[in-house]
């Protein structure tokens, strides 16, 4: 009898650890979000902050049970934290580069580059400054510091050095202009001004200054932010031979490209597996995120679909 009770007590203690085990390797294997439920946490370029909140609101209004937290930093900050593998998603102004890449090939990780919007650099000038029309030429003169003041462009314009102000000293506005122009912006003076909004308030109140900012942090008509801004500022308008053929930066001159400083918006992920962030970019780039793109005023990587009410009498 006491030989039959030892061996069912053993028998219960084997199944115990045998479930124990399976639970165990569950809960290693189960992934710790899905493409709607989970958190994780991005880092972006602060510049695509008004197209990309409106993106995770929505989302997590419809999928209750994610949760996406924000980092808004520069941009490359944003490209360093994703190497180093301290977030598997960022939102910047270009795509990595091969050098970027190759630790994510070696690894036999996919890495995915999706371009989720197009929007464009706004150069911003003081509300009373004589005239916002500049030729491509005279702006990469000043950006390269053989143009160091507005009076050598025009007597009448404000005496004092041009001085340019970013949201950051290592913004991405300014490495886009860098590259897109061809130059050499170590010449130039540069007031970093931490955010955007401090550098609306820094053209306000200075008007030998040139601000950098991405166009969507003005082009929302819906946004009482993005108002209070337009009102504060002149937007420069750019032309490359003649004057009566400027372009300005909003939606229309991006789409068709006769605005110059236009560029593509990528949402940069980790292909290893699926989960939420390969759900919230299937979102961003489908149908009613594009939507939201096209909304805040610049242009959405795939125009969405309209929807037609037909009425029948």
């Amino acid at each position: 009898m006491q030989l039959n009770f030892r061996i069912y007590q053993l028998f219960i203690l084997l199944c115990l650890a045998s479930s124990c085990k399976e639970k165990s390797n569950k809960n290693i294997d189960a992934p710790e979000d899905t493409p709607t439920r989970g958190k994780i946490h991005i880092f972006s370029d602060a510049s695509f902050k008004p197209a990309l909140l409106p993106e995770i609101n929505t989302f997590e209004g419809i999928y209750t049970n994610a949760k996406i937290g924000i980092t808004f930093t520069s941009e490359r900050t944003a490209i360093d934290s994703f190497l180093r593998g301290q977030t598997e998603m960022i939102v910047v102004g270009r795509p990595l580069n091969e050098k970027e890449l190759s630790p994510f090939k070696a690894k036999g990780i996919k890495v995915i580059q999706d371009v989720m919007a197009k929007d464009a650099i706004a150069l911003v000038l003081n509300k009373n400054f004589p005239d916002s029309l500049l030729s491509i030429n005279q702006l990469t003169d000043i950006l390269s510091g053989k143009i160091k003041t507005w009076k050598e462009i025009n007597p009448s314009f404000p005496s004092g050095k041009i001085v340019i102000a970013a949201d950051q000293g290592n913004s991405g506005n300014l490495f886009f202009l860098k590259d897109s122009l061809g130059l050499d912006i170590k010449n130039v003076e540069i007031f970093s001004a931490d955010s955007v909004a401090g550098v609306i308030d820094y053209v306000k109140s200075h008007n030998n200054a040139m601000g950098i900012i991405g166009i969507s942090w003005l082009s929302d008509a819906d946004d009482k932010d993005s108002n209070n801004y337009f009102k504060q500022i002149r937007v420069a308008g750019l032309y490359k031979d003649n004057r009566d053929k400027f372009a300005l930066p909003f939606q229309g001159n991006i789409a068709d490209g006769s605005y110059p400083l236009k560029r593509n918006i990528y949402l940069i992920y980790s292909g290893a597996r699926t989960g939420l962030r390969t759900g919230f970019a299937s979102f961003v780039l489908g149908d009613r995120g594009q939507k939201i793109i096209l909304k805040t005023g610049i242009v959405p990587a795939k125009m969405p679909g309209r929807d037609i009410e037909f009425k029948y009498e």
